[in-house]
């Protein structure tokens, strides 16, 4: 079988069967979203480990691992190709450059059936270069 989503994933509701990446998971409020059309496996990262331990604690089981990490960090350390999905919700508006972010992004998404999703909630206070 081809990596990525399968025809019949689409009416299933699946979003993922490789890794799926949560950038700035926070307490996991998306992860528990996502965990049940996620086929592969669920990684988070967020910068505050205080967060990550909430979310852990609030929401045990929904990622397969966290990682404390700035999150083009995070996905450069991604192999290449490994993803199909890369959600990252209010994250964007408290970047000062989106360029590193997309550029990381699209290295660790594979080419087949990937995608993006970006929320951004607080965009009055953003600024993009």
């Amino acid at each position: 079988s081809r990596p990525g989503r399968l025809s019949a994933d689409v009416s299933a509701g699946v979003l993922s069967r490789l890794d799926a990446l949560d950038v700035g998971c926070g307490t996991g409020l998306m992860g528990v979203l996502l965990r049940a059309r996620c086929r592969g496996r669920l990684l988070g990262c967020d910068l505050s480990e205080r967060m990550l331990a909430v979310g852990a604690k609030t929401h045990p089981g929904v990622y397969d691992s966290l990682e404390a990490a700035d999150g083009v960090e995070f996905l450069r350390a991604r192999p290449p190709g490994s993803s199909d999905l890369v959600v990252a919700a209010d994250v964007f508006p408290y970047l000062r450059s989106l360029t590193d972010m997309l550029a990381a992004a699209q290295a660790a998404l594979a080419r087949l059936a990937a995608r993006l999703a970006a929320l951004c909630t607080s965009l009055h206070a953003a600024r993009f270069d």
